[in-house]
């Protein structure tokens, strides 16, 4: 599986940094160079996945988790990942390579593996 990079953002508002930092993985920082330059690029086409990841308070290597539509809406003030997803990535920097493969595995480790008896 390849690595994909991981893009990090922390919303700044004029009286205060928000607590809670961003992340959106692209397929490559050449992909994401190459947006930045011509925006009109379908994103759809540099991002590993379509979803916005936040660290909490703990930072860019903090663990990741799905943001609830009220997080965002009080960072971002709205809860649209269409409109936050680009801004992380102008906005946001580079911290090294992911592999999301297990962050996205399909299996349900509760059930055990599934064989055909």
């Amino acid at each position: 599986m390849s690595q994909n990079v991981k893009i990090f953002y922390q919303p700044q508002y004029e009286d205060r940094i928000c607590e809670n930092g961003y992340v959106v993985f692209v397929n490559s920082e050449e992909s994401l160079e190459k947006w930045r330059a011509d925006p009109s690029t379908n994103i759809v086409n540099i991002v590993a996945a379509y979803q916005v990841w936040t660290t909490g308070k703990q930072g860019v290597n903090g663990e990741l988790n799905e943001p609830s539509n009220l997080q965002l809406d009080t960072d971002w003030g709205t809860h649209k990942v269409d409109d936050i997803i680009p801004i992380i990535l102008k906005e946001g920097s580079s911290k090294g390579s992911a592999n999301l493969g297990h962050k996205f595995g399909t299996t349900n480790a509760s059930m055990g593996p599934r064989v055909a008896h």
